[in-house]
């Protein structure tokens, strides 16, 4: 799939080359911010607030987290019920083509009650 080639290339590819990947998706991210109305810089400025990470280190370990591996969400399910956990919600859907959001299924879980 296109995520796994590109995170393939980025893993692979020389540090500069890296940087004008990264520089290319920031464009894109601030071509989105201008057309939706957005601060790019009020964007990057929260972003640590939201995710945890700063922004730009942020992206590159998104451009370049290979090898990774990808689940099934009932396989999820099954495997979180089987230690204990039930899901309190999920699955949500981020922003569906993942350029600009993960596109991944998000969850809550909880650990079960026992008697």
């Amino acid at each position: 799939d296109l995520w796994r080639a590109e995170k393939r290339w980025y893993a692979r590819a020389t540090p500069a080359a890296q940087q004008r990947a990264r520089s290319v998706y920031v464009a894109l991210f601030r071509l989105r911010c201008a057309l939706t109305g957005r601060s790019f810089a009020k964007e990057v400025a929260a972003y640590g607030g939201s995710r945890g990470m700063e922004f730009h280190h942020d992206v590159h370990d998104w451009m370049g987290g290979f090898p990774y591996e990808s689940v099934e969400p009932a396989e999820l399910v099954s495997r979180l019920r089987a230690q204990g956990f039930e899901p309190e919600s999920g699955p949500t859907r981020g922003t569906p083509i993942g350029l600009f959001g993960s596109g991944c299924d998000e969850f809550r879980f909880r650990r079960a009650r026992t008697s």
